[in-house]
């Protein structure tokens, strides 16, 4: 069964050290229990930061409502302002629920180096799990292409380049349909569509690809010149 992602956006950045972690918790503790809920001009975030937690509230109070799709996006874009560990570990939960297992493995995987280095351990330890259970469920995809492939050969997948050292190897994809898009100076193009199913492995094989058609010039005069209409010189137009 999954858990939830843990609720807090911060313990600490995840960039800091662990200690460092500590020492704000305390003080934040502190200055609550002296304040009672005021922010001081020192401890007020900047626009940005208030922006990303703003962000990040409306994504959690839509994942309780079981509302995914409109969860992401609060997450995705609470992270891209401000980066921050809970952040990340929500939207990962999100694209687990929607379906989306190959993206949320890839950020679990990428919490778990930010929580060790955070020294956040419950969220290490979440990372861990989460990314474990997902492995098994994720589809593969290898796309291979034929020998003597022609020079500026470009494969995107899903408009997303593929760089040439992850041809042939099985790389992990959500499930559904994609659209692979094969292009290169001088040849047709080709474009393939596969629908995946979650924990399966498929291969798409590129195949050698055709000379585009040379239209000459002279040619294109010529069909050209002898479309336009013909009339008497010097007569109305």
């Amino acid at each position: 069964m999954m858990t939830s992602a843990p609720h807090r956006r911060h313990v600490a950045r995840a960039t800091r050290p662990g200690r460092y972690a500590t020492i704000l918790q305390r003080m934040l503790g502190l200055a609550v229990m002296l304040a009672a809920g005021a922010r001081t001009a020192h401890s007020q975030p900047d626009g940005t930061a208030a922006i990303a937690e703003q962000l990040f509230d409306e994504g959690r109070v839509l994942m309780r409502a079981g509302r995914w799709a409109q969860a992401c996006p609060r997450f995705d874009a609470s992270q891209r302002i401000d980066p921050a560990l809970g952040a990340q570990l929500n939207l990962a939960t999100c694209y687990e629920r929607m379906g989306r297992l190959a993206r949320a493995w890839s950020l679990y995987r990428e919490a778990i180096d930010l929580a060790r280095k955070a020294d956040d351990v419950r969220r290490l330890g979440y990372a861990q799990r989460q990314a474990a259970a997902l492995e098994p469920r994720l589809t593969r995809l290898r796309i291979t292409v034929p020998a003597g492939r022609p020079v500026g050969l470009a494969i995107s997948w899903d408009g997303g380049p593929i760089p040439s050292n992850a041809l042939g190897i099985s790389l992990y994809a959500d499930p559904g349909q994609h659209e692979i898009l094969v292009v290169a100076p001088g040849f047709q193009t080709v474009t393939k569509t596969i629908t995946l199913v979650g924990g399966t492995a498929e291969t798409i094989e590129i195949p050698v690809l055709a000379t585009a058609p040379r239209i000459r010039a002279l040619d294109c005069f010529v069909r050209g010149h002898s479309a336009r209409p013909r009339g008497r010189i010097g007569s109305p137009r």
